[in-house]
C-alpha cells in the first residue's frame, strides 16, 4: 500500500493538473487499489475511471508470446490529476 500511495503521489507531482495517470495491477480489494481509492477521497485525482477483470493471455518470455502463456485477469485505473 505504502509503495503504491507514493508512487501514486510522485505521478501526481509530476502531472500537469488536468493531466491523465493511469496504473495497472488495481483489482478490486487490492492494496494498490485502496492506495488509487485513497488519493480519489484525498482529492489527489478526479474523475476515476476503471476497467476491471479483463482476461489476457501473457507469454511468460516475451509479452506478445502465446505459445506458452498464462492467462491472467487484470484491472487499470486513471484518473485526472487536480
Amino acid at each position: 500500500y505504502f509503495e503504491t500511495s507514493a508512487d501514486i503521489d510522485r505521478a501526481v507531482e509530476v502531472t500537469r493538473k488536468g493531466g491523465i495517470i493511469l496504473l495497472d495491477d488495481m483489482n478490486p480489494g487490492s492494496k494498490t487499489r485502496a492506495a488509487f481509492d485513497n488519493a480519489v477521497t484525498k482529492g489527489l485525482v478526479e474523475d476515476p475511471r476503471c476497467v476491471e477483470g479483463v482476461v489476457q493471455k501473457v507469454g511468460y518470455v516475451d509479452r506478445v508470446d502465446e505459445t506458452s502463456a498464462r492467462t491472467m485477469s487484470l484491472s487499470w485505473c486513471m484518473a485526472t490529476v487536480v
